[in-house]
């Protein structure tokens, strides 16, 4: 069996079952303030087309985990899409002497509708 018949099944047989769920490797990582925001949850749900899948609390908070590669894309000024949580803006970025990132400062930006779409 080829590689990508064997994903595209698995694909057709998970993408209907499989609870959504995400991380940060902990240890690659760059943190994300962001200014506006203050410590709380917010519920989500657990499968983007089965509400019967239910819902997550997620735990959010100025201090955000970014994987260093999404992070080492960012430019000052940009907004990015942060998975079932929304928008944010970057206001600044910090890089150390060798010019890596090593943290980044940004907005949340409310109240904006986030579409996502999944493949069949």
């Amino acid at each position: 069996m080829e590689w990508d018949k064997f994903w595209s099944d698995n694909k057709k047989i998970l993408e209907r079952n499989a609870l959504r769920f995400m991380g940060v490797m902990k240890s690659d990582y760059v943190l994300l303030t962001l200014t506006n925001v203050t410590e709380g949850t917010i519920k989500v749900a657990n499968h983007p087309k089965d509400e019967s899948k239910g819902t997550s609390d997620i735990m959010i908070g100025p201090k955000v985990m970014l994987e260093r590669a999404d992070a080492e894309e960012l430019k000052e000024g940009e907004e990015f899409t942060m998975m079932r949580w929304g928008n944010a803006k970057v206001t600044s970025i910090e890089r150390d002497e060798a010019g890596v990132v090593i943290g980044l400062t940004g907005e949340f930006i409310p109240n904006v509708i986030v579409m996502i779409e999944y493949d069949e």
